[in-house]
Formats: structure tokens, sequence, C-alpha cells
């Protein structure tokens, strides 16, 4: 019986994560050592003294990282909605040894998609996506 339990835990750790797209994502594909850096600036859960949650912030993603936030959670999608808009700021370093920010575009992503980040630093673009991986807009910053 014992067996059985721990044998199901593994399992399910293994299989959990590929499961995961309840959410929307953030990708910096990079080609180079550019971090990026994104934060939710809207579509999130007010605070009770009216303010914006900041649940959704990374700062000096590198290359080959990724971050989600799942849009059943108000602090994600205040209507958890996979359709529901999501705004975002988003910025870019040289890498780890530069503390200049660049960028500072303001994008609008729905809640059940994702966006990646390509290029080089000083040619870097944007790609947004909807939760049937359509691309839906795009840009550079």
């Amino acid at each position: 019986m014992v067996r059985a339990i721990i044998l199901l835990m593994m399992t399910l750790v293994t299989i959990l994560p590929h499961c995961y797209v309840h959410a929307y994502c953030f990708y910096n594909q990079m080609s180079d050592t550019t971090e990026v850096s994104i934060s939710q600036v809207g579509g999130q859960r007010h605070t009770i003294l009216g303010g914006r949650a900041t649940f959704f912030k990374h700062k000096n993603m590198p290359p080959g990282s990724k971050e989600c936030c799942p849009y059943q959670n108000r602090e994600c999608s205040k209507e958890r909605s996979q359709g529901a808009d999501c705004k975002f700021l988003l910025s870019y370093r040289k890498g780890p040894n530069e503390p200049e920010e660049k960028g500072n575009v303001v994008i609008f992503a729905p809640c059940g998609g994702y966006i990646t980040a390509v290029g080089t630093y000083g040619d870097v673009s944007y790609h947004i996506f909807d939760t049937n991986n359509n691309q839906i807009g795009a840009g550079n910053f």
C-alpha cells in the first residue's frame, strides 16, 4: 500500500508540470545575455486599499527562463478568465553586470496566453500568443 502511494506521488510529480497550461507565461528567449524584467500592472485583483496587487513581478530574468501565473488566481487575473486582458510592463538590460534598464514598454495580453521576448540587446522584440498558440501581437522595445 505504501509502495503504491509513493509510486502515485512520483507519477504526479512527473506529470503535473507538463499539465500546467492554465496560466499566462513569460519566456525570455533572447539569443545573447540580455535579461528581461516583467511586471503585471493591470488585470489583477485590487488590494483592500485600492492599489494594485504586485504578485507577478520578475526582474532580470536570464535567457532561457520563464515565469507563469495561473489565470484562476485573482492575483493574476481578477476575472479568472483565459480571455481577460492583463497589462504588463517590460524592460531589459544587457546582462548581469549592467544596472541600466531600457525599453519600458506596456503591452496587453490575454490572461491565458503567453509572451516571448526574442532577439539581442538593442534589437529586442516581443510576441504575444493566445491560449491556442496563435500569435496575436508583436512589437519592439
